[in-house]
């Protein structure tokens, strides 16, 4: 029997390959209790017993062995068993009293490209990033009010890529260009970000191609405790999926929908889930 699946396995060597260079550990099957100072600690017995015998699928040490951060891979029974849902809330509750990172990710997240990059490897390196940004203000070589942009790192140090972390660039400059050509009537998409009553967060994005024409994608992320921005992730997640509508759009039309139907749909998304973030135009709210 093997010890990993086959996402997991994916998923370990795109850890391995995102934390060499920081000279960190990735550690795979780690129990709870074997990473996180259980005893007496004041969590209830519930938690306690459960971390007894839960584990976290990959562990994050520094090269010291301290553990830093836990990775997730949540599969389909994630989201369709109660039980799985349940030890998915234990484990939340678990690293929230500890204050420990946790990132929860899905097949999306390592299949998917972004300008070169998954999804986990851009989450840890960015991760990392802000780590040295932060040791870089203590000091005193980065202004103390100045806050961490990923999108604004020039170079990883490792490439020749100039903004390897603003994953939507060349899509972006690509609609652009098709405004200025008079193919699109908007020069960038409009965004919409909520959460549900969960913590999820559930984005809406459009961008207008002609008279009462829309395009419209929708995209969310489940609840994080990993420092993520992520309205601004969803935003540039969606510009690759309205880029690929685009193409559609130019061939056959039909990925395009009238003004009252976009606008019911932003209707519906306004009214049923809380306001996180909106980048667009004021007259559609």
């Amino acid at each position: 029997m093997k010890l990993l699946n086959r996402s997991e396995e994916i998923t370990f060597v795109r850890l391995l390959n995102a934390v060499v260079d920081e000279g960190a550990h990735v550690f795979p099957k780690m129990r709870i209790a074997d990473t996180l100072p259980i005893n007496d600690s004041g969590i209830s017995e519930t938690l306690f017993s459960f971390a007894l015998r839960a584990h976290f699928d990959f562990v994050i040490s520094d090269s010291q062995y301290e553990p830093l951060f836990a990775v997730e891979f949540d599969g389909p029974l994630h989201s369709t068993s109660r039980e799985q849902q349940d030890r998915d809330k234990k484990k939340n509750e678990i690293c929230q009293q500890f204050h420990f990172p946790l990132l929860r990710i899905n097949s999306r997240y390592i299949n998917a490209k972004y300008r070169g990059m998954d999804l986990l490897s851009y989450f840890i390196q960015v991760w990392f990033f802000s780590v040295a940004f932060s040791d870089a203000q203590e000091n005193g070589l980065v202004p103390y009010d100045e806050l961490f942009d990923p999108n604004l790192i020039i170079s990883d140090g490792k490439s020749n890529q100039r903004f390897p972390y603003w994953l939507a660039l060349d899509v972006q400059r690509e609609i652009q260009t098709m405004h200025k050509q008079g193919l699109l009537f908007d020069y960038v998409p409009s965004y919409w970000t909520g959460v549900d009553q969960h913590g999820n967060y559930r984005s809406l994005a459009w961008l207008q191609v002609g008279n009462d024409q829309f395009l419209v994608t929708q995209t969310g992320m489940r609840k994080q405790l990993f420092p993520i921005n992520a309205t601004d992730i969803l935003s540039q997640v969606s510009v690759f999926d309205l880029r690929k509508m685009i193409d559609l759009f130019f061939v056959k039309r039909s990925t395009a929908i009238p003004l009252n139907q976009f606008q019911e749909e932003l209707k519906r998304y306004t009214s049923q889930y809380e306001m996180r973030s909106f980048v667009g135009a004021d007259q559609f709210i």
